[in-house]
């Protein structure tokens, strides 16, 4: 699958040489956070871009920023905006491979650079409107089309046979390798999977009507940030907080600052001083508990981690559906939940009963007593 490699970094030498990626026009608009500006409206402006931008950015070992229309990809630098490569029509998604690679997802087919800039077919892929991410192994391939009933997460080896490492109800918008985990997001709910394990539990949850659209992380803090269309969160431990409300799209953490693509808006960023902003917060709201005059935003009330219970899930409860369920999280995905972790439910009448008072719907009881029966069957085949 990775065989053109070489032709694709001639591709990308050629046109970097007279490119080198560097900060402008920084400016601070907090205290506390510094923005730089990368790339804005009044900079496009003598630039006829071809289609939309897609809610997708990449970053090279050269640090180049990588960006894509539905039509053209392109490649950042000092300057400015350049094609990369040849027009082309229904692009979707795009990710480096682990050895540079650019793959490209248009229709139902992984395309990668030939020698003159064109799109070459690599292999089919399940479906239309897929996304794509990287891995150290390999490639992540999900789904993000509505219209499907079922919604699968794929990875694809380098000889490209993929294979089917779980599925949902509702889209896959965004997939990372973080470690040992796979962090993903479904509708308006981050999860962690666990590969070895087939583990998977809930990190956080927005508010209905919400959808995050891309996560990332710093490997050193191990702080996660994730997005909406219009929002920016990060998430350590069970403490979330708010980044930003003036923008959203696609972020990625990089050379320890936040960079952020906003294709609404056609505007790219990168934020610095996260870390010393988020520890004022942190220390604000302390001395604000310290003297009884705490108040909470309704900002801050916008999303929440689920349940310090659910955050390390062992054995899912009658009390951690409940908690789920309160959280905002879809009956789909809490069953989901049940179906990829070990249980411990208490399915009595007098249970069953507290559980509809909770708003717990019949499918939802259904899906418990069937996690039950399926784990008793389960320990009886292992004696």
């Amino acid at each position: 699958m990775f065989e053109s490699m070489q032709t694709i970094k001639k591709i990308a030498l050629v046109i970097c040489s007279v490119i080198s990626f560097s900060v402008a026009n920084a400016a601070t608009f907090s205290d506390s956070l510094q923005f730089e500006l990368l790339l804005n409206r009044n900079m496009l402006r003598e630039i006829k871009i071809n289609g939309d931008f897609i809610n997708r950015l990449e970053i090279t070992s050269n640090r180049f920023i990588l960006l894509s229309t539905d039509k053209q990809l392109y490649i950042l630098g000092i300057n400015g905006l350049k094609p990369l490569g040849k027009t082309s029509e229904f692009i979707k998604s795009f990710a480096l491979t682990p050895d540079s690679l650019l793959m490209i997802v248009r229709n139902k087919e992984v395309c990668t650079f030939d020698s003159i800039g064109n799109l070459t077919h690599l292999y089919k892929i399940p479906s239309e409107n897929m996304g794509i991410s990287s891995g150290k192994a390999g490639m992540y391939l999900y789904d993000r089309d509505n219209q499907k009933q079922i919604k699968s997460l794929y990875f694809i080896l380098p000889k490209g046979k993929y294979t089917k490492l779980f599925s949902v109800t509702s889209p896959i918008e965004c997939v990372l390798e973080n470690k040992n985990s796979i962090l993903l997001s479904s509708g308006n709910t981050l999860f962690s999977f666990m590969p070895k394990t087939k583990k998977m539990e809930a990190l956080a949850t927005l508010p209905k009507g919400q959808t995050i659209k891309s996560v990332t992380s710093d490997p050193l803090s191990n702080r996660i940030y994730f997005s909406t269309d219009d929002l920016i969160f990060s998430l350590k431990d069970t403490v979330v907080s708010l980044i930003t409300d003036k923008m959203g799209g696609t972020v990625r953490y990089f050379n320890k600052g936040l960079i952020v693509f906003d294709p609404k808006q056609q505007l790219l960023v990168r934020i610095l001083g996260l870390e010393r902003t988020i520890a004022s917060q942190a220390s604000q709201k302390k001395n604000a508990v310290q003297e009884n005059e705490v108040k909470t935003t309704p900002q801050e009330n916008q999303v929440k981690p689920v349940p310090q219970e659910n955050q390390v899930v062992k054995t899912l409860t009658n009390q951690s559906v409940i908690d789920l369920k309160k959280s905002g999280l879809s009956d789909d995905l809490i069953i989901t939940l049940i179906n990829r972790n070990q249980v411990d439910f208490n399915l009595s009448v007098d249970s069953v009963i507290e559980l509809s008072d909770n708003n717990i719907s019949p499918d939802l009881i259904k899906a418990m007593r069937q996690a039950m029966k399926k784990q008793t069957q389960g320990g009886t085949q292992n004696r």
